[in-house]
């Protein structure tokens, strides 16, 4: 049994942590709060395992880690990316291959045992090959628009176990994109949409919207569990 499947194991359906009030404190201060890590699953100790504890070791750049990896990842956006990866039961996906860093993040915490989807409407040409220079070779890449894609998804009837979600800041892409999240998703899945407290939602910055398209277009089946970094996840129920 491996790491991921041994920790994933541990874990009841209904034995997570959620932290409610913390979509009532983004609204509150209109997007201006960085929320800390806490876990969301039970597990022993301060770390799922010494990989995510090397992330917190990693120098940053203001509050963006410094990774071989280019990217906009926050400490812990990247451990919170990297406990869902770990707990996360069958397959899981992104939307928003950008440079690669969330792959990375989400690939290495899998242990790249099982197939892992990354979208992008631009050219996966680079990122390909910089995840294949560390090995991570079990990513699927597609150049797609998002919406198309998890339409194609929802005709195959996959049972997506964890995705994050960002793709774009844009209200409508966000929201196209949650329409169709309840199709994919297995039950018990969880969803991390990057940027959802970012101020900016709030401020009305063109393009941005990424809490509002979540609120307009996620499934009521979708549950509340918490903000960290400037991530939201939910939670398929």
């Amino acid at each position: 049994m491996g790491l991921r499947t041994a920790l994933a194991s541990k874990t009841k359906a209904d034995d997570c942590i959620s932290y409610p009030q913390d979509r009532d404190e983004v609204m509150e201060l209109r997007g201006a709060v960085s929320f800390p890590y806490r876990p969301t699953h039970r597990f022993d100790g301060p770390f799922v395992d010494d990989r995510q504890r090397s992330i917190f070791n990693l120098p940053k750049n203001g509050v963006i880690i410094k990774h071989d990896v280019p990217g906009w990842l926050r400490p812990e956006d990247a451990a919170k990316l990297h406990e869902l990866a770990v707990f996360a039961k069958g397959p899981a996906f992104e939307l928003g291959t950008a440079s690669g860093l969330s792959a990375t993040i989400i690939s290495e915490a899998r242990g790249d045992a099982e197939p892992f989807d990354t979208v992008d409407l631009n050219s996966t040409d680079g990122p390909r090959r910089r995840l294949a220079a560390r090995g991570l070779r079990s990513i699927r890449f597609h150049q797609s628009d998002a919406a198309a894609w998890l339409e194609a998804q929802a005709n195959l009837v996959p049972q997506y176990g964890f995705a994050f979600v960002d793709h774009s800041h844009s209200r409508e892409h966000v929201r196209a994109a949650c329409q169709r999240l309840d199709r994919v998703m297995a039950s018990g899945a969880f969803v991390a949409f990057h940027d959802y407290s970012d101020p900016r939602n709030f401020d009305g910055t063109d393009g941005y919207g990424v809490f509002q398209g979540v609120e307009e277009g996620l499934s009521y089946r979708f549950r509340f569990y918490g903000c960290f970094g400037c991530m939201g996840v939910y939670r398929l129920m």
